[in-house]
Parts: structure tokens; C-alpha cells; sequence
């Protein structure tokens, strides 16, 4: 899994409407273990994403490999 490149967690949130949607971005830049499942996450390259644990956000590219 990709990590935050500011605290190296492996979940993020993305804000919809009225509901937060988490997962995880696999090394193919793909959302993975998304929660709520039914929620379905398609990470383009300007899809700003958030960090659950620190303060960070940017997109997908900016995300560190898991040593």
C-alpha cells in the first residue's frame, strides 16, 4: 500500500456530499478496502485526498511506496 508521505499512514478520506468515504491506494494508484464497500472511488490524478491520521492532503501521486 501507498503511504502519506508527511506521517506514512495507509488510509485516506475523500468528503462527498454528506458522508466521508476511507481507503487505501494500492500501488497501481487504485483505491482499495473502501468504506462504506458500496462506495465506489475512482482516483483521478487531481483528486485531492486526505490523510486520517495528520494534516495532509494532495493527490495520489504525492503518495510514498512502503519500504
Amino acid at each position: 500500500m501507498l503511504q502519506c508521505p508527511q506521517c506514512g499512514s495507509e488510509t485516506f478520506y475523500i468528503e462527498r456530499e454528506d458522508r466521508v468515504v476511507y481507503f487505501s491506494v494500492n500501488e497501481a494508484g487504485e483505491a482499495v478496502d473502501v468504506m462504506p464497500p458500496e462506495e465506489a472511488v475512482v482516483l483521478s490524478p487531481d483528486t485531492i485526498i486526505y490523510c486520517t491520521v495528520c494534516t495532509w492532503n494532495g493527490v495520489a501521486g504525492e503518495l510514498k511506496q512502503d519500504v
